[in-house]
């Protein structure tokens, strides 16, 4: 329902800009009198002309507004253009029965909840996989072990933001296989000896086109949450890619360091 005044701005609009320069012609040049200046339409006994909602409800000119009666005294009212809804809400908070629901905004907040909760189980995650790394390849070989994965996680949202893209729950969905996959390479990578180092790159490297292949190809996607989980994987899988031949100097310094004791 437009608002009151909104309702006498077009009905001012009317009057001047086609009653007042055309309708008195048109009438002239049909024979037909001219229009009573007191008649103000179908509306007039609305008081000062505005339509309220109880006179559309009441007439069949607007039948849509009875899909939005819910019951006896429940209405819903679709607002349009509506730029500031907390000032909406704080307009309606003291008025009784009168609530604004805003699906988008609680839906929007529901998946920022889940963003912060997947960022921080995240970096659980990483923080879990440390120990295991240096129990494995020593404190300095575990910490080149998980430098690929970090640097995928925190340089990936960086370009993402460059994009210009905000963060998403579903970029932080992405940054949780990223972490896992990365960690793959990298203990590939730690794994393998100098002399094999070229064929497990190789393997790495045909690992990585195939995620990039099943999951880099979201990005062209025109859905936007599709979108925003492709792009995330993109950039984080061929950044955790480049940094993966880093996890060897761990534990290629151990085995300088044990040759050089034997010795």
């Amino acid at each position: 329902m437009p608002s009151a005044r909104t309702q006498r701005e077009n009905r001012a609009l009317v009057a001047t800009a086609l009653d007042a320069p055309l309708l008195a012609a048109q009438r002239a040049s049909l024979g037909l009198p001219p229009a009573d200046p007191n008649d103000k339409g179908p509306n007039s006994k609305a008081p000062e002309g505005v339509l309220t909602l109880g006179d559309a409800l009441a007439s069949d000119s607007v039948p849509f507004l009875r899909e939005l009666v819910l019951g006896p005294g429940l209405h819903v009212v679709a607002l349009q253009g509506l730029s500031d809804p907390d000032a909406v809400r704080a307009a309606v908070a003291g008025t009784a029965g009168v609530r604004l629901v805003n699906p988008t905004a609680d839906f929007s907040a529901l998946l920022a909840k889940y963003r912060h909760r997947a960022l921080l189980l995240t970096g659980l995650a990483g923080l879990l996989m440390l120990p295991v790394l240096m129990w494995r390849y020593g404190w300095r070989g575990g910490l080149w072990a998980l430098l690929p994965p970090a640097a995928a996680l925190i340089l990936a949202p960086a370009a993402v933001g460059l994009m210009g893209q905000d963060f998403t729950f579903f970029h932080a969905m992405a940054l949780v296989l990223i972490l896992s996959i990365g960690v793959d390479y990298a203990v590939f990578c730690a794994e393998s000896g100098v002399e094999q180092q070229p064929v497990t790159m190789l393997a790495v490297w045909l690992a990585t086109l195939t995620t990039l292949l099943s999951f880099g190809l979201l990005a062209f996607s025109a859905v936007p949450a599709v979108h925003s989980f492709g792009v995330t994987m993109l950039v984080g899988i061929s950044i955790a890619f480049l940094f993966a031949p880093l996890a060897a100097r761990g534990t290629r310094h151990n085995e300088a360091t044990n040759n050089a004791r034997l010795l």
